[in-house]
């Protein structure tokens, strides 16, 4: 089962499907009936892959999920280990079992998802009926975790190395016009276009030095509703790119 699950997974570098596929198998594993696997993302965790659970129940859990302190989840996420309930009915109801019971589930299993130094997420299995999970099935869950971390980080590996390439042939790019344009506007309007692209913003600008009068020249943007801004000066020191001129550092302001 175990090597299927691994073969599975190895074959996407998509997290979605990768998630999909052995949250498939996990269910199949198990013999149980529903399942989802919860990403911890911000602003909120996201359900990544579900299994059973209808399109208005998980309308519902997706705000609940919001805050997960105090919630049978967080306390799985919070004590790192493995928590399976054989009876939910008995269960206190936090916000998150009462959805569960809705369901109607009696036996959930939740089982960390684990990344080097930190836990990013979640395994949820369980069934409406009551059934006890022996200790060679929660072993196999937690197996089945590890083949679902491993999956969403190599798919997040890979992610971040497509960007990576995306972001060099911008700049190969940007490079190609410096070398074989003559017109300095041009070269500067390809250099913030492609620096606005790969940040994703909305505004971008550039700025050059006249080291004479000590002053910053608006020289190109990316929006052309700021083009009333080409040409304006500003003086070292003044303002944020004034300030970075004049201490030769690199800033960033979370709050303008």
């Amino acid at each position: 089962m175990l090597l299927t699950i691994a073969t599975a997974v190895s074959r996407s570098l998509d997290p979605q499907e990768v998630a999909e596929t052995a949250l498939w198998l996990a269910i199949e594993a198990v013999d149980l009936k529903v399942g989802m696997v919860l990403l911890l993302e911000e602003p909120q965790p996201i359900i990544l892959a579900s299994q059973g659970f209808s399109l208005e129940w998980l309308h519902e859990f997706q705000p609940a999920v919001q805050h997960l302190e105090g919630t049978i989840i967080g306390d799985i996420l919070k004590a790192d280990q493995p928590k399976v309930l054989s009876d939910l009915e008995s269960v206190p109801g936090d916000a998150v079992v009462q959805l569960f019971q809705r369901v109607p589930l009696q036996t959930l299993a939740g089982i960390p998802l684990r990344a080097p130094g930190d836990v990013i997420g979640v395994l949820i299995i369980g069934s409406p009926l009551q059934q006890a999970l022996k200790v060679p099935d929660v072993e196999l869950l937690e197996a089945i975790a590890s083949q679902i971390s491993a999956g969403l980080r190599n798919a997040w590996l890979f992610s971040q190395s497509w960007r990576r390439l995306e972001e060099l042939e911008s700049v190969a790019d940007a490079a190609r016009a410096v070398v074989s344009s003559l017109d300095s506007d041009e070269i500067l309007t390809r250099i913030i276009g492609a620096a606005t692209d790969q940040l994703d913003a909305e505004e971008a600008a550039l700025l050059l030095l006249d080291p004479v009068k000590q002053e910053l020249e608006f020289v190109a943007l990316a929006d052309p509703r700021s083009a009333g801004l080409r040409g304006t000066r500003l003086g070292v020191g003044q303002g944020i790119a004034g300030w970075v001129a004049q201490h030769s550092q690199s800033l960033l302001v979370p709050d303008t």
